[in-house]
């Protein structure tokens, strides 16, 4: 992964998906908002300062805003190569993960980005967010080995 700099809204939907209880309890991470939310439909977003401990909020550029709330903040990362958000799982219980990448031109200079994501350590998808397709999700199924995984 070699850029100036990784920015993008990365919003992560964590479904955790206990099939004995038939109800799935969803944490959902508005990656680069500054304080927790409820949006529109009653969905309660958390901000993202309690699962990673590196990169900046920046808000995305006016051009860019949407009515989707959630799509108008980034968690920008200019210092490091590899930046991990660390998600709590209950050890046997199956997540559905939806991860959301959102270019939004906050820096101005037009220049998306393609990056690696991993899911605990392994290589998951290559992201890949254009001008023309600005907005990516990747999803996978995971069954949890430890209380714990990173993304």
């Amino acid at each position: 992964m070699s850029m100036d700099t990784c920015t993008l809204l990365f919003l992560l939907l964590f479904a955790v998906i206990t099939l004995s209880r038939g109800t799935p309890n969803l944490l959902r991470i508005d990656c680069g908002a500054d304080l927790s939310y409820t949006d529109e439909h009653g969905s309660y977003w958390h901000a993202d300062e309690n699962y990673i401990q590196t990169g900046t909020n920046e808000q995305v550029s006016n051009n860019s805003l949407t009515t989707i709330e959630e799509l108008n903040n980034v968690r920008a990362f200019t210092q490091q190569n590899k930046n991990c958000y660390t998600l709590p799982t209950p050890m046997r219980t199956k997540y559905f993960i939806r991860a959301a990448f959102y270019y939004g031109n906050y820096d101005h200079l037009s220049r998306p980005l393609t990056f690696n994501l991993e899911f605990d350590g392994n290589k998951w998808a290559t992201v890949a967010v254009t001008l023309a397709s600005p907005l990516q999700y990747n999803e996978l199924i995971y069954t949890a080995k430890r209380d714990n995984v990173s993304v």
